[in-house]
């Protein structure tokens, strides 16, 4: 439960009111861990790749899973 009131109307001072109550301990349990949108993250992946224009920069469409070759540029494997 919560409640906030503008005490001059302008925005800048509030009186705010909070009640909570936790029913469960909140734990390492999987409800818990499945629901962290950091254990969702995808933080490793390995793809080849020639830098045939030496540029140092992939020219391939990255978000594209299949296998490219960049005319004038680079090839990206699977």
């Amino acid at each position: 439960m919560g409640a906030a009131y503008d005490v001059f109307g302008n925005g800048k001072t509030a009186v705010k009111f909070n009640l909570g109550r936790y029913l469960a301990p909140a734990t390492n349990d999987t409800i818990y861990t499945a629901n962290n949108p950091g254990a969702r993250i995808v933080n490793t992946a390995s793809r080849s790749w020639s830098d045939t224009n030496k540029n140092f920069i992939v020219d391939c469409d990255i978000l594209n899973p299949a296998a490219q070759t960049v005319p004038g540029g680079d090839t990206c494997g699977r």
